[in-house]
């Protein structure tokens, strides 16, 4: 099933923003990510161990400093900072219900989102509009360097009102130099959209109602599948994670936007911000979890390869680069992808390549 939605961009209409997570995932027997494969139920000590070993990394604080290729930088402020807000149950980058249900029912979450994003469209015009991105010549003295005057485009003219008397300037809307076409959405109020919009809404809430009550929430507590899924995601990102720097895990439905326009929400590869992340689909997830032996050590050979080659390249980068990060996205199909991002990407979702050799030339041409 195909589906390219960006979640945020659907505003209020999302069940994400009406429906928060009021307690943590409790940790649930489920798939042990030794070397052995074996079955491994962790009891409340070793929760709490790990527990007391995560509050120990996010007390550890070393001074920033320029960091020289061969050797993995120092833990900085900032993966502290991160790692208190992701773990804060009224954090809004806490795992909450809809990430629950995206994991555990992929495709009753695909169906869900094609109905909320029947319903916007149901309720929207889809406009075009010329937007200017040209320079005008202004007259000698009507502003100056610091400010540029406010500008209205109708018709091919604009009128800029700033200065005394008006200026008004008769462009060709044609010239793709001058301008840029752009697409925007104007809300239609009439009755007939908006009964079509609570129809779809309707049937979108009835989807994740079913899940939640029959599925998630017993008794005011997480229960079933819902946990087990969650619980593995946890454990690799116990694996995955050192005294040095944290790895966080994110997951995505096949076809789902993992770029949303929060880079701090869905399906996003930096959503946790840590220092290492990694971006797995749910059916990686749910063979992590259900598979055979063979099957999950097969995957996670393949996500100890790939993260093994996202902290090598991060050992091998140099400079002095800002709120610098790493992170590896796998795909169905056998694929992986490298990104890193920080301050300084043109791109809020920063820089990828096929293998890291390439990604680290992009990065040393950021300054």
């Amino acid at each position: 099933m195909s589906l390219n939605i960006n979640a945020n961009d659907l505003g209020n209409m999302t069940l994400q923003q009406r429906t928060r997570l009021q307690q943590a995932v409790p940790k649930q027997p489920g798939l042990s990510l030794s070397e052995t494969g074996k079955e491994d139920k962790k009891d409340t000590a070793d929760t709490l161990k790990l527990s007391r070993e995560g509050q120990l990394r996010m007390q550890r604080r070393v001074d920033s400093q320029a960091k020289s290729a061969g050797v993995t930088s120092a833990r900085e402020q900032w993966e502290n900072d991160n790692a208190k807000q992701k773990n804060s149950s009224d954090s809004s980058v806490h795992v909450n219900e809809i990430d629950l249900f995206r994991l555990d029912d992929p495709e009753g979450y695909a169906r869900m989102m094609e109905l909320h994003q029947k319903a916007f469209e149901s309720c929207h015009i889809k406009r075009e509009m010329n937007f200017f991105i040209g320079k005008l010549e202004l007259p000698e003295g009507y502003a100056d360097e610091k400010q540029e005057p406010r500008s209205y485009l109708k018709d091919g003219e604009i009128v800029l009102e700033s200065g005394k008397p008006k200026v008004t300037f008769h462009l060709d809307e044609s010239d793709e130099t001058q301008f840029k076409r752009t697409t925007y959405w104007e809300r239609d109020n009439s009755e007939e959209a908006q009964k079509r919009e609570r129809e779809y809404m309707s049937a979108a809430d009835k989807i994740y109602y079913e899940w939640r009550n029959d599925k998630c929430i017993i008794n005011g507590k997480i229960q079933g599948s819902s946990g087990r899924t969650m619980s593995t995601v946890e454990k690799l990102e116990d694996r995955f994670s050192t005294d040095g720097h944290d790895l966080s895990v994110n997951f995505y439905v096949p076809g789902e936007n993992d770029q949303p326009s929060s880079i701090y929400s869905g399906a996003s590869l930096w959503r946790f911000s840590t220092k290492f992340n990694l971006l797995l689909s749910t059916g990686m997830i749910h063979t992590l979890t259900y598979g055979s032996q063979d099957e999950r050590q097969s995957l996670m050979n393949r996500i100890d390869q790939s993260v093994q080659q996202m902290k090598e390249a991060e050992k091998e980068s140099s400079g002095n680069h800002t709120y610098l990060r790493f992170g590896v996205k796998l795909y169905d199909d056998g694929r992986a992808t490298f990104h890193a991002n920080c301050k300084g990407c043109q791109d809020p979702y920063g820089i990828s390549a096929d293998n890291t050799d390439e990604l680290l030339k992009q990065l040393m041409s950021i300054r």
